[in-house]
Parts: C-alpha cells; sequence; structure tokens
C-alpha cells in the first residue's frame, strides 16, 4: 500500500512538472513570436511574464536591459542608454543568424519587484542570459555601462564577444549627431568660402597653425591623454539617479569632463580674438555692439564656468 501511494505521488511530481515545463514552453514560444513582431525587435517583460520568459530549459538566449524611462525616475543615463541598446537588437535581427537570441526590456514602471529581486543599486543594468538547456539557469554577463560607456558600437562589440558573432548596430540614416556634424561641416566651409577669397596665403598659414596649437593645447589641458590611459567611465550617476558629469578631486576625472573642459577653453579663446582681432573692424555700430556683448558674455560665462568646476573638484575654491 505504502509503494502504491508512493508511487501515486512521484507519478503526480513528475505530471505536475511536465505541465509546468509545457506551461512555461507555451508562454515561451507565444513571446518570442512578438518580440519578431515587434518593430525594434524587442521584448518588453513585466512581472507577469518574466520569470515564464527565462525559466529553464529554454532552446534560446536573453539579453535583459533593466530601466527606468519615466520621467518620475529621472534617470537620465537610461535614457542615454536605450538609443543604443535599441540599435543592437536591430542589428542583430536583422544579422538573421542561427542563433536564436532575444533582446528584452523591463521598465521599472512595470517591474518594481523585478528590481528589488535582482536587489539593483542602480540602473540601467544590462543582463546576458545564456542558453538553459537543464533546469538550472546560469548566472548571466553583465554589460557595465558606467565603465564601459552608453554607444552603441561598444555595446556591439561586448554582445558579439558574448554571442561569439559580429554585430554591427543599426543606426538611424539621420541622427541628431549627423546634423550637428553636418550642420558644423557646413558652417566652416561657408566661412571658408567666404575668408579664403579676402586674405593672404601667408597669413592664413599662420592662422591655421594657430589654429593647430590651440587646439592641441586645448586637447591635452582637458584631461584627454589621462582618459586614453586610465579608461574612466564616461559619465556617473548616484544612487537616486543624478548623473554626475565632474568628480570631486583632482586625481580623478570623467569621460564627459573632457569635452566640457574644452567647449570652455574654446568658447574662451574664440572671444578674446573676435574681440581683438575682428570686433575692431566691424564697420556697422550697432553690429560692433552686439559682436563686442556677444564676446565678452560668452568670455565672461567661459570663465564662471571654470571657476564653477573648480568649485566642485575642491571645495576650497567655494
Amino acid at each position: 500500500m505504502r509503494v502504491a501511494v508512493t508511487i501515486v505521488g512521484v507519478l503526480v511530481s513528475i505530471l505536475s512538472v511536465a505541465m509546468q515545463v509545457a506551461g512555461n514552453t507555451a508562454k515561451q514560444e507565444k513571446m518570442l513570436k512578438e518580440a519578431k513582431r515587434s518593430p525594434k525587435g524587442i521584448l518588453e517583460l513585466d512581472e507577469s511574464n518574466y520569470d515564464a520568459f527565462l525559466a529553464a530549459p529554454r532552446d534560446y538566449s536573453v539579453t535583459v536591459l533593466y530601466t527606468a524611462m519615466d520621467e518620475q525616475f529621472g534617470c537620465v543615463a537610461c535614457k542615454m542608454f536605450l538609443p543604443s541598446f535599441e540599435e543592437v537588437a536591430l542589428g542583430w535581427n536583422k544579422k538573421k543568424s542561427a542563433k536564436k537570441h532575444v533582446f528584452a526590456v523591463v521598465d521599472a514602471s512595470r517591474g518594481m519587484n523585478i528590481m528589488r529581486k535582482n536587489q539593483f543599486t542602480h540602473i540601467p543594468v544590462t543582463y546576458a542570459f545564456p542558453v538553459a538547456h537543464g533546469k538550472k539557469i546560469e548566472a548571466p554577463s553583465e554589460f557595465d555601462v558606467s565603465r564601459q560607456g552608453f554607444t552603441a558600437d561598444g555595446f556591439a562589440d561586448w554582445m558579439g564577444g558574448v554571442l561569439g558573432e559580429t554585430i554591427k548596430p543599426k543606426k538611424p540614416l539621420l541622427t541628431k549627431e549627423t546634423i550637428l556634424k553636418m550642420l558644423i561641416g557646413l558652417t566652416f566651409i561657408s566661412i571658408a568660402l567666404f575668408i579664403v577669397p579676402r586674405v593672404s596665403f601667408t597669413n592664413a598659414g599662420r592662422a591655421v597653425s594657430m589654429l593647430i596649437c590651440l587646439a592641441l593645447i586645448f586637447t591635452f589641458t582637458s584631461g584627454y591623454m589621462w582618459n586614453r590611459i586610465r579608461n574612466p567611465p564616461f559619465m556617473l550617476q548616484k544612487p537616486g539617479g543624478k548623473t554626475v558629469i565632474f568628480m570631486e578631486g583632482f586625481q580623478a576625472q570623467t569621460g564627459a569632463e573632457s569635452s566640457v573642459m574644452i567647449a570652455i577653453y574654446s568658447s574662451i579663446a574664440l572671444s578674446m580674438v573676435v574681440l581683438n582681432n575682428f570686433a575692431p573692424y566691424v564697420r556697422s555700430g550697432p553690429l560692433q555692439v552686439f559682436v563686442v556683448v556677444l564676446m565678452v558674455a560668452a568670455m565672461l560665462g567661459g570663465f564662471s564656468g571654470l571657476i564653477e568646476i573648480f568649485r566642485i573638484k575642491k571645495y576650497v575654491y567655494a
């Protein structure tokens, strides 16, 4: 009698496990189809389907981005990294690889309990879960956004190492950066077409040499070489979601800090050059006043920015 009860109990356990696996498999297949139908090739997970989609066994790997896009969270880093994640996901889906891999997103507004379960102290966080053939789920690999950067190319290189395949991000034809570069290029071309016929090549050579020297000075005094050697994070994020561009102390800095310093140095130098070499020769009185006021404001703003940065770096300057 006891043997029969034991056998029945074992059969019931096996049947319940089989039904659970079958149920998870059905949910997984449904969500895989949803991911393929998604315009961006990204599956949105929440508390109702997260565990089922990652449950073992499964014949596909998953990369999950844990983020918080709602304004109430104030996560600037989340908004910076999401476009890169989407570009890499599109690039992978266009690749038509034989490997089954899914990109998914968990937003804090729909998965706060998931965030608590993983005990995240910061976001965004990206986990790459390998294929789970057995019952056990292996520990995922983590992409450290704060150290490895927010760019699509950097994330694609990391994903390529995880999957063992090359991934080329699918970038939009016209991005904000592309439009900005086009505008800057057209501005320089217009200035060149206006200035070149009016100056001698002897003076132009000296001007070009001066600009090259200034560019090198700005580059090396901004901490660019330090960034190349130490490879610091582009930006940091405090637990409350506040983005940090300038780190305290003179022995540490972020990658973004160099770009800001170069911009400030350039604005100060440009304002001085315009005030000294161009403003005195403007024939129109109102235009000359406008140029002088604008350049003085740029110079004062640049120096004020430097003082504020020094105050952040070392409190004794406050």
